[in-house]
């Protein structure tokens, strides 16, 4: 019994030994791969407001910081010196005086998004540092524990003979003691193994993150005073399209893929590559409002799938633009005029047609998800209040050719909401 008491607490010291010595280099290179994440950080800031091949950004810089232009100065110096502190110090002073800056008062132009994307650096290094700080602190627990129960299994070796006649309750506390150190320490491997810092960890993203590089990008081509996103950006309506977005966003899988035309966007087409897009957005409203399930966007394909009523549904979106009003016919020889509608149903029946290739090809390799087409317009003719009854008829007598359900979004006095 004596043998097996000395036995059992001279090997705890050297179990614990071992672990904390192997536990403790894990820890310094996790470390040291933190600090060159927030050197990374430092070092992408000072990219992002002093670029070298980029002279323009920088005199814009010199301008929002003006006198403490020098902090960027800085900032290189504690990079090169691998200042952990001075990074910190000089990327929130940077972060700090580019949000202060008011562009309404000089010739500046800094986007709100600007300023958000110089401020994710300074939220990025606060959840690495604040990630760090932890890691450290767990790490001081386990090497504490550790360290008692060392020092108690050392303190109970020379009593070995005298507690040879009770010795299960310092074997359960030695033994207790060697598992919860032990466990404090795989668990600090496993998460710190698991840990990625992903751009989601760092940043929120409103709304207006979505549709301000759109926006940058819609403001340089041709004819940008007539452009209805703009329009809307500076009317009572960008309320309705914040909540349109929020909603689509928050509800829809792959929703950001939505924004993806900034690369799209060309002098001959750029209006109506953004109507599309504000066309997925309502149809998408549509389906969250119509208590559609699992709604994902997609890029290739068609753009959307879901489950309604558990069955599958291939969706399609079709934006049909044009004047309000202008499919005007006369009425015998009098110089009076009336709605025509032929000319809107043969429109609708080409984005039908071509919507219903995009599903035919889809349910080609999906044989078990339905088709939906929805047409959305920013034409006030469709609306039944002119169309009347027959646009109803019509779409009954689409949904019996194509056989797939087909649904007419028109506007409503407001095409965001």
């Amino acid at each position: 019994m004596v043998n097996s008491i000395y036995y059992t607490f001279s090997t705890i010291p050297q179990v614990l030994a071992g672990a904390v010595a192997l536990f403790g280099v894990f820890v310094l290179y996790k470390i040291q791969v933190i600090n060159s994440q927030l050197i990374g950080l430092g070092d992408a800031l000072l990219r992002e407001v002093s670029p070298i091949n980029d002279k323009g950004r920088i005199r814009k810089y010199k301008k929002i910081l003006k006198d403490n232009f020098i902090y960027i100065e800085r900032l290189q110096k504690a990079i090169y010196r691998k200042d952990i502190i001075g990074i910190k110090r000089w990327i929130y002073s940077i972060v700090d005086e580019v949000q202060k800056f008011d562009s309404t008062k000089t010739d500046v132009n800094l986007s709100n998004h600007g300023k958000r994307t110089v401020g994710n650096h300074k939220k990025q290094f606060e959840l690495i540092e604040k990630y760090k700080k932890g890691l450290i602190i767990t790490t001081i627990c386990a090497i504490t524990w550790s360290s008692l129960t060392i020092l108690y299994t050392i303190i109970i070796l020379p009593f070995t003979e005298k507690i040879k006649d009770c010795p299960n309750i310092y074997f359960i506390i030695g033994i207790m003691s060697l598992a919860v150190a032990l466990f404090i320490m795989i668990i600090i491997i496993i998460i710190s193994l698991s840990k990625t810092f992903k751009y989601e960890d760092f940043v929120t993203k409103t709304w207006q993150d979505y549709i301000d590089p759109i926006i940058e990008v819609r403001k340089k081509l041709n004819n940008s005073n007539e452009s209805s996103l703009l329009k809307i950006m500076n009317s009572g309506q960008i309320d309705a399209l914040q909540r349109l977005i929020e909603k689509v966003v928050k509800n829809v899988k792959n929703a950001h893929h939505i924004f993806d035309i900034t690369s799209q966007l060309k002098n001959n087409n750029c209006d109506e590559r953004i109507d599309d897009m504000i066309g997925e957005l309502r149809g998408a409203t549509y389906l969250i409002n119509e208590r559609h399930k699992n709604i994902e966007y997609h890029k290739e394909t068609v753009d959307f799938t879901s489950m309604l009523n558990e069955k599958k549904c291939a969706i399609e979106m079709k934006f049909l633009r044009g004047p309000n009003f202008k499919n005007q016919k006369r009425v015998g020889t009098k110089l009076a005029y009336k709605f025509d509608p032929d000319p809107v149903k043969r429109n609708i029946k080409n984005k039908v047609e071509n919507g219903y290739t995009q599903i035919y090809n889809f349910q080609t390799v999906h044989s078990d998800y339905q088709g939906i087409i929805i047409v959305v317009t920013n034409r006030l003719e469709l609306d039944k209040s002119w169309f009347g009854e027959d646009i109803d008829k019509f779409r009954k007598q689409l949904e019996t050719e194509k056989k797939v359900k087909i649904v007419i979004l028109p506007d409503d006095n407001n095409i965001y909401q």
